[in-house]
């Protein structure tokens, strides 16, 4: 097993041979997308997995800015960021963005972005390292286009409903019922609250055996 231990932040030794040693392991065949950008935003070192990501080879990358993959409506806040780094204004930027590939898609990436200097100080280049997240997009948003249509389906149904945890926590509860509980209870039932706490006394032990039977399994109808 050849096992590397990469720095998050490599010291000015280990950048200045980044950028001068066509070979270097560490950067050549690094299992996640690097590159290197100069003070005009322009590409001078990827890694093959950067060219993976984009599409595009080294030689192309070096023609174009980082600029030039970023999203057009994102490009404004790439400038800002990468003059607040040069300016040393930021240390360390961690951002997710959209930059477009080679093919015209159009992906999600997580990228750490972090400033190396010369021996005098003055800004060099900056090292972005990025992780291709556009699959967690897309189920993120699923999850979400799924939620609001439960919240929708709930909030219109004709009949009350709530969602309780164990200890009786409300999960979720629509409008219907929370405006019976307030006309009963004079409390605006929202989620987080008791469910024990609020309901009536008189409606305890019919809601305490409906919720046992519930987390036993159980499915029935009443």
């Amino acid at each position: 097993i050849n096992v590397r231990i990469i720095p998050s932040a490599p010291d000015e030794n280990i950048r200045e041979k980044i950028i001068t040693e066509s070979s270097n392991e560490w950067f050549d065949d690094a299992g996640f997308p690097m590159a290197l950008i100069g003070l005009n935003y322009g590409f001078l070192k990827v890694n093959t997995s950067f060219c993976n990501l984009t599409g595009y080879n080294e030689n192309e990358l070096k023609l174009l800015s980082i600029i030039d993959l970023i999203h057009p409506e994102d490009r404004t806040n790439e400038k800002k960021l990468l003059s607040g780094l040069f300016r040393g204004e930021i240390g360390l930027s961690k951002k997710e963005k959209r930059m477009i590939r080679r093919n015209n898609e159009v992906i999600w990436v997580r990228a750490s972005t972090t400033l190396s200097r010369d021996q005098n100080g003055h800004p060099k280049f900056v090292i972005t390292m990025a992780e291709n997240i556009t699959q967690q997009k897309r189920v993120d948003r699923i999850l979400a286009d799924n939620k609001n249509k439960l919240h929708s389906l709930v909030e219109n149904a004709e009949y009350s409903i709530v969602t309780t945890d164990r200890r009786h926590t409300i999960l979720l509860i629509n409008s219907k019922l929370s405006d019976i509980l307030f006309t009963q209870t004079g409390i605006l039932v929202e989620t987080g609250f008791n469910l024990l706490d609020i309901l009536p006394a008189a409606f305890h032990k019919d809601y305490l055996d409906i919720h046992k039977r519930a987390f036993t399994g159980e499915q029935f109808v009443f």
